[in-house]
This record gives structure tokens, C-alpha cells and sequence, in this order.
């Protein structure tokens, strides 16, 4: 319990019996006669700290219970601010998570993540920390991965390194995959739905991990650390890309999650449009060669990441052209 500030308890009523860290120095599960509890500590600045706590206290406010609701202090507050570092407490919620390859359990995840994004409408941040707010932001993002994308290729171009051979082989397949989702980004179906979306106020959970999702009584959702204000379609996106890597890019499980959602909170417009151009971005090969190239990063594990990526490239061609048949 050293790096977990002990004057911390005496804001809460809490009679805390034993303390286990489950992340170093950021998360800790409190035992207490009360119940059990998640501590976490928020190393974000204040305004950003105040994005995250109040899209979470949006949800109570909206009569969505399913999340770690935040314990008020003895004062009624979200948050006690303690060695130049925010902490909040929340009630441990039971469960384990569920399966991505169970069509069961993705359907279930679908429909939870409809209802959660009912609940975050109505959001406007008091606190519209910059780095959160991510209206109509795809285009700018996207043009500018794939310049770095095209600037990688560059950076290494007489290195005769695996990592440099596969990454420069299979760059133009993936360049031009990645400027067509630039290029719709720009039209006029995104400009239409993210205008839409924030005039109605709302936000993205943005890390849709399987272990974010608790099954226990029902689903509930966890760690809203990179919450952002953007069109739902980035995490029902995320959500897809997740469900398909996790299948080998076989369709089932993901179409039973879009079905699911759609039967909660109907898709409108182009949003399915959208959904599959965020797939056809291909994230995991900018995201290797950002940190090989940007970040330094030397691990052998890249590679081995880049390989396994482009061995599955005719998969993920079948998946997005079901995809886009089925949307």
C-alpha cells in the first residue's frame, strides 16, 4: 500500500480492511467491511481528468447503471486530489469477461454497446479538453497517417532488414487501401454524421477490449480512461475489428454483434458506410511501423507482429468485401 497515499481513506466512508495493488502505482482493489472497491489514479490533467469523470457521471445521470459507478467522498465528490495525482473509487463489479469468439457473446456486447451510447447522448463536456474532442476530426487523422505511412517506407529505403523488406513489400497494397478510407472521410456522409452527433452531445468509450466488458448479472462496462466525443461508429468499429481478429477474420461473431446493435439503436444513413471505411484502414500496419519508426521501438515481437498482420491479408480482404455485401 506505499505508493496508495493513506490520507486518501478519510474522505471516504469506508472501513478498509486490506489493500492488494493490481496495477503498479494505478490501480488497487480495496477490501473493506463494506465491500470491495477499485481505487485508480487518473495521471491526466485537470481539465482532462474532468472530461473522463463527467461523461462517467453522465451515464448515472441518464439512468444507465451498467459501469463503475463512481463512490461520491464523504462531501459529495467524484474525485480527491492527493500528491499532484486524481483518485476516484468504485465498486468492484463481479464477473468475468466475455468471449469474442462466441457469437452468444457478441451478440450480447452489441446490443450492451447500443444501450450505452443511448446513455452517453446528451453529453457536453464542461471541461471540452482538446484531445478529447474528436468531431470531424477523421479526415485530418487519416490523411495524416498516411502520409507517415508513405514517409516510412522512405525512412529505410536501402535497409535490406526483414522488418524494412515486409513493411516496404506490402506498402502499396496497404497505402492504397488507407487512402481510399482518407478519401471517403472527406465526403459528404461523414461531415452529416458527426454534425448530427455533436448537436445531440455524446461520447466513445474508444477501448472496446474484451476485459472491459464484465459479465456477471448482466454487462457492464469499465476503464473509461480514453474516452473521447466522437460518432459511435469509432467504437462499434473497434468493437468489429476486435470480434475479427479474435475470429481469424471469419464474419460470424462480428455480424451477430452489428445485428445486435442495430436491433437496439438502428443504424441511419451511411453509418454503415462508416463503419466498414474505419475497417479498411489498416491500423495494425501504421501502428507497427509508427513504433518502429517513430517510437524506436526495436523488440522482435514487431516484426513477428507485421508478419502475422500481412500473412492475413487475404482473410481480411474476405471479411471486408462479407462486410460490405452485408451492410
Amino acid at each position: 500500500m506505499a505508493d496508495l497515499p493513506r490520507e486518501l481513506f478519510q474522505f471516504y466512508p469506508i472501513h478498509t480492511n486490506a489493500i492488494m495493488t493490481l496495477k503498479n502505482n494505478r490501480v488497487w482493489k480495496i477490501f473493506s467491511k463494506e465491500g470491495s472497491y477499485i481505487c485508480k489514479a487518473l495521471d491526466f490533467p485537470a481539465e482532462e481528468t474532468a472530461f473522463i469523470i463527467d461523461a462517467m457521471n453522465h451515464l448515472e445521470t441518464a439512468g444507465f447503471r451498467d459501469y463503475n459507478q463512481i463512490i461520491k467522498t464523504k462531501e459529495g465528490n467524484s474525485t480527491v486530489f492527493l500528491e499532484h495525482r486524481h483518485f476516484f473509487m468504485a465498486r468492484e463489479i463481479e464477473g468475468v469477461p466475455p468471449s469474442f469468439s462466441l457469437a452468444e457473446d457478441t451478440g450480447a456486447v452489441g446490443a450492451f454497446l447500443a444501450a450505452f451510447h443511448r446513455a452517453a447522448r446528451g453529453y457536453y463536456p464542461c471541461s471540452p479538453y482538446p484531445g478529447r474532442m474528436k468531431w470531424g476530426k477523421w479526415p485530418e487523422i487519416l490523411a495524416k497517417k498516411c502520409k507517415e505511412m508513405e514517409l516510412f517506407g522512405e525512412m529505410e529505403g536501402n535497409s535490406n532488414g526483414s522488418f524494412s523488406l515486409i513493411y516496404r513489400r506490402h506498402l502499396p497494397y496497404y497505402l492504397e487501401d488507407a487512402w481510399k478510407s482518407a478519401e471517403f472521410f472527406r465526403g459528404e456522409a461523414y461531415r452529416v454524421q458527426w454534425q448530427r452527433e455533436e448537436n445531440a452531445g455524446g461520447f466513445c468509450h474508444h477501448d472496446m477490449a474484451h476485459h472491459n466488458f464484465i459479465k456477471g448479472e448482466g454487462l457492464s462496462l469499465i476503464d473509461f480512461d480514453y474516452a473521447l466525443a466522437d460518432i459511435r461508429c469509432h467504437d462499434v468499429a473497434q468493437l468489429i475489428l476486435k470480434i475479427l481478429k479474435e475470429n481469424h477474420w471469419e464474419c460470424r461473431c462480428a455480424l451477430k454483434a452489428l445485428e445486435q446493435y442495430d436491433k437496439v439503436s438502428p443504424f441511419s444513413g451511411e453509418e454503415p458506410k462508416l463503419i466498414l471505411e474505419m475497417l479498411r484502414f489498416p491500423q495494425d500496419f501504421w501502428q507497427v511501423a509508427f513504433a518502429r519508426y517513430v517510437e524506436k521501438n526495436r523488440e522482435p515481437r514487431l516484426e513477428r507482429k507485421l508478419e502475422h498482420w500481412v500473412m492475413r491479408r487475404a482473410h481480411r480482404k474476405r471479411a471486408l468485401d462479407t462486410l460490405a455485401s452485408m451492410l
